[in-house]
């Protein structure tokens, strides 16, 4: 269950994706893409919804605005450039500076709607709050810009999951609000399929919708340089670009082009920051090469009516075999990341 290291393809990781096609906020997938060889199969782009508001869009205007004015007013009058000009407060170049601000406002143009969560179980909202506290509180005293986080299943997933998480995201402290984050893929139902948006989520609303009520967690952390990798892709809307497909599947293939879930989602997040690619064809076939996971140990019933659960597509099942999928045990041992921290600190690395 460990990555292999492939090979390395340059990418320009701090410039700016191509913005999105007006009327929409939300950052489109690339071009349809071909997978395979023997087959020219072609999935659309992923076209998120739009749902950005007046109001937003007035405080996206408003930021610039201020950001603007701010950067004109470093620039000396005529009559004084004769004098030499300090850099700006801070010790950041003035050219640098005033692209850092930009660059951070036109993260926010890529950012995907925010999950609305309904807390109403006060037990749930407690325990809730303390895995967010715990969670913040980690990430802020060991100067951790970035890390994977998992939640827990029901009862019934921890029996083939010895991580007894579920559920996964990448969270990190947007720059521009100095707040934490988790960007997340989740699950809709349309038109009886299920289907695929990346959502952000507050850590509280994150951790409410977990399985049962133990105060338990885990956190993935990458090192230094694939946590500024995968920083850039939140900011230039690269992460947009791993979903290249509306279909979502529980039981998603690990290579398979045609669905994705969230911890596969995830797992192309980190191998874009480790291969420095946004194509997720190559990805897919790195996943494919040196991505391994155990069959999901289900009982004979389960597996039987597992293609009838309504966040499975059968057609993806294996029909000979256990299925497999992109797990957050599998994440763990995969080799990609330097630390593993439960919240339970009795329980032992992994």
């Amino acid at each position: 269950m460990r990555i292999v290291a492939g090979s390395v393809r340059d990418f320009a990781w701090g410039l700016p994706s191509k913005p999105t096609a007006p009327g929409g906020r939300q950052g489109l997938a690339s071009s349809p893409l071909a997978f395979g060889m023997r087959s020219r199969k072609s999935i659309p782009p992923l076209a998120l919804s739009a749902q950005s508001s007046a109001e937003g869009e007035a405080q996206d205007f408003e930021t610039l605005d201020a950001l603007l004015e701010n950067a004109l007013d470093r620039f000396q009058p005529a009559a004084s450039r004769e004098q030499p000009a300090g850099p700006p407060s801070g010790g950041m170049p003035l050219a640098q500076s005033i692209l850092r601000e930009l660059t951070l406002l036109t993260s926010r143009l890529y950012q995907p709607p925010q999950e609305q969560v309904r807390l109403e179980r006060p037990r749930k909202v407690m325990v809730a709050t303390e895995l967010a506290q715990w969670m913040e509180q980690v990430l802020a005293q060991e100067k951790i810009q970035l890390a994977v986080v998992a939640r827990q299943g029901g009862r019934q997933h921890r029996q083939h999951d010895v991580t007894g998480m579920l559920h996964s995201g990448i969270v990190w402290r947007d720059p521009l609000d100095e707040r934490w984050k988790i960007y997340n893929l989740v699950d809709y139902r349309t038109k009886g399929k299920p289907q695929c948006q990346i959502l952000w989520t507050d850590p509280v609303d994150f951790f409410y919708q977990q399985g049962g009520y133990d105060p338990d967690a885990l956190l993935l952390i990458p090192d230094d340089a694939i946590q500024k990798r995968m920083a850039a892709l939140l900011q230039n809307g690269g992460f947009q670009r791993m979903a290249f497909t509306r279909q979502y599947n529980l039981l998603s293939p690990p290579h398979g082009p045609d669905s994705l879930n969230c911890n596969k989602w995830v797992l192309l997040n980190v191998l874009a920051a480790h291969h420095k690619t946004e194509d997720p064809a190559f990805l897919l076939q790195q996943i494919r090469q040196n991505y391994r996971t155990e069959p999901l140990a289900l009982d004979p019933l389960t597996r039987l009516f597992a293609g009838w659960h309504p966040q499975v597509r059968g057609k993806e099942l294996p029909w000979w075999n256990a299925p497999t999928t992109v797990t957050v045990e599998s994440l763990a041992k995969s080799g990609l990341f330097e630390r593993k921290l439960f919240c339970d600190h009795q329980r032992s690395a992994l």
